[in-house]
């Protein structure tokens, strides 16, 4: 699991078969022991929610065509659920070093993920580097939450790790720019913008000094990062996009406007015109774009599989229900760790803030790598938090045990 996180970013689809692997075992587990691998309240609420959404999913789709057709749409997006049966498997697999492995392998994630889009760069020259994970978009998602997180941890941690998680950061910022996805760049430095009074607040950090020192480090990183990448064409492909995506913005009507923007706002309005023909009576995923087609009159529109908005897609598929099931999804990691300290509650809370904003011009769950390494962080939250209980009823135990030795002992000597 901690190697899954750690090259998921790069490796992808690879590791998605492992983790499925993973699961298959699990379900074993489950059909052999059931009262030992139960469900436990926790587990069956994040199970629950996302049986909720399969199902109103799955409702929607067989309702507005065949059934093995709505089945296959179903299916091909939300194998993830085969996860689900890991929640109550992997707490009887605790050891001592898990979390340190855990945190471990969120660092070599972005070291791995930058690594990988550095060299891609330097020896193919391309403008959008997506290494191994088959999609630019996806590589930039998981790449931006690997570089949140370590930088979080950076500033939390103190001597080797901090050292470790900065550069996980650093790899992770390079992979995110690399990528050339600019959505995800944007989204990364808002996120990164709200974490840092949060941390200031959490951690009460009083020094002045050492938040300047500390923007000071940030601009040089900075300054570096720019003379290392801007040699490359992927940097410099993020950078000319952006500013036509800016002249766009303030002139819409400007020669030459960038298509993708033009073309998604068109895409907004024929997914809430649709959406709002049957706000509970959905189309069912596979007619998304067929049902906003028919809403827009120009004949230049993106046969694409979604409205590049994940909330509207999720809208126009499964109605307002499938929508609401949708954000309690996405909430997931928070129930995970929702009664447990930092850092697990501020990594959950990362990993769900960043997902939300990039789902806003992105796509949700419509890509198996992607939701695999969502779950699976979930998966991994709600293990550390199980641990963490059965080690306070263990060390309890153990001191139980230590007194009543005493006491044999007393009374022998008595």
């Amino acid at each position: 699991m901690a190697a899954t996180v750690a090259l998921m970013p790069t490796f992808g689809s690879v590791f998605s078969f492992v983790l499925g692997g993973g699961a298959l075992i699990a379900w074993i587990y489950l059909l052999l022991d059931p009262k030992t691998f139960a469900f436990k309240s926790g587990e069956k609420l994040i199970a629950l929610t996302f049986l909720i959404y399969l199902g109103l999913t799955f409702l929607f789709a067989v309702a507005n065509v065949e059934f093995l057709d709505g089945l296959r749409a179903v299916v091909t997006n939300l194998g993830f659920l085969l996860l689900l049966p890991l929640l109550p498997v992997l707490r009887h697999f605790y050891r001592p070093y898990w979390d340190r492995w855990f945190l471990t392998s969120i660092a070599a994630g972005g070291m791995v993920s930058g690594l990988a889009g550095a060299l891609l760069a330097t020896y193919s020259g391309t403008a959008r580097i997506e290494a191994f994970a088959g999609n630019s978009l996806v590589y930039a998602y998981m790449a931006g939450i690997s570089a949140l997180m370590n930088g979080w941890l950076a500033a939390s941690t103190t001597g080797r790790s901090r050292l470790l998680h900065a550069a996980g950061s650093l790899g992770g910022i390079v992979a995110l720019v690399l990528s050339g996805s600019r959505a995800p760049v944007a989204f990364f430095l808002i996120v990164a913008a709200v974490c840092v009074p949060v941390w200031i607040y959490v951690n009460r950090v009083l020094n002045w000094r050492r938040l300047l020192f500390g923007l000071y480090i940030a601009v040089v990183a900075l300054a570096g990062l720019y003379q290392l990448l801007s040699t490359t064409r992927a940097f410099r492909g993020v950078f000319y996009r952006s500013q036509a995506l800016f002249d766009t913005l303030l002139h819409p009507d400007i020669a030459g406007a960038e298509l993708g923007f033009t073309s998604r706002v068109e895409m907004l309005r024929a997914g809430f015109a649709a959406f709002l023909d049957h706000p509970l009576f959905a189309y069912g995923r596979q007619n998304v774009m067929s049902v906003a087609n028919a809403q827009y009159a120009s004949d230049g529109f993106f046969h694409y599989t979604h409205l590049h908005n994940a909330y509207l897609t999720e809208a126009v598929a499964s109605g307002a229900l499938g929508l609401l099931a949708f954000c309690l999804v996405l909430w997931s990691p928070i129930m995970a760790v929702r009664a447990k300290p930092a850092p697990w509650l501020a990594l959950a809370a990362i990993l769900v803030g960043y997902t939300f904003i990039y789902n806003m011009t992105n796509i949700g769950f419509y890509h198996d790598i992607k939701v695999f390494y969502y779950c699976a962080f979930i998966v991994l939250l709600n293990s550390i938090s199980a641990e963490r209980e059965r080690v306070d009823v263990s060390a309890s135990a153990v001191a139980d045990y230590k007194a009543y030795i005493l006491r044999q002992t007393a009374w022998k000597t008595h």
